[in-house]
């Protein structure tokens, strides 16, 4: 949530908000890390469609009335209760820890819509939407840069490159050598459980195979020794 109000109020990477907020907070657990990186991503990624079922639900208040973190928690939740289809039991849940971590109503102006949320489907925002609209919903973009895309690559060609972009891209860290000698610094992220290949073609840059905790968490991050990029 506090990653996802940085991304929205500030503009930051949601990798530069999750760090910071990991860190902020104390969050120290990797598999918290991992779901948090990835409900962030995933919400984003179809903010437009999010941000279309959190307004519906909130009618007759505006989206852009509630508070920040008011704001962000709507979103998750929308995405988790909506996208996600998680169970009744997981929404209450995630309903009270939002309660308790942001304090005592803060969450009253939303909570008529996370209600209405459980029982949404995507098709009561879709179904009165035309062809192209359902698409730039879908496909997490506004519908002129859809227009555009198919002035510019053809229909085909542009649904292609933007389903494409809905697909998890590999992640990447580049090994700060004014900081500390690259083979220590690649023993260092072995030992932490980082598997690495390096990029041909591209100097100190390595493709990440697998990670047995985030990279956010590594002392390598930590120190400055690496970027992901």
């Amino acid at each position: 949530m506090e990653a996802l109000r940085e991304v929205d109020v500030r503009g930051k990477s949601e990798k530069l908000a999750l760090s910071e907020a990991a860190r902020r907070l104390g969050v120290k657990d990797p598999g918290a890390i991992r779901f948090a990186h990835r409900l962030v991503l995933e919400t984003l990624k179809k903010l437009g469609l999010v941000d279309e079922l959190a307004s519906k639900a909130l009618k007759p208040t505006g989206l852009q009335e509630l508070k920040p973190r008011t704001k962000a928690f709507l979103r998750l939740f929308a995405y988790r209760a909506v996208l996600e289809g998680a169970d009744i039991r997981e929404l209450v849940k995630l309903a009270r820890k939002g309660r308790e971590a942001l304090g005592p109503g803060v969450l009253l102006p939303i909570e008529h819509a996370l209600g209405r949320l459980t029982t949404m489907t995507v098709s009561d925002v879709l179904a009165d939407r035309g062809t192209d609209d359902k698409l730039a919903l879908e496909l997490g973009v506004p519908r002129w840069l859809l227009d555009v895309f198919y002035r510019d690559l053809g229909r085909h060609e542009a649904l292609a490159l933007l389903r494409a972009c809905l697909s998890p891209t590999p992640t990447y860290v580049r090994i700060n050598t004014l900081k500390g000698d690259e083979e220590e610094i690649l023993k260092s992220l072995s030992r932490e459980g980082i598997g690495l290949r390096p990029v041909e073609g591209l100097r100190h840059v390595y493709e990440v195979l697998g990670a047995e905790k985030p990279i956010i968490m590594t002392r390598a991050y930590r120190e400055g020794l690496i970027y992901v990029q």
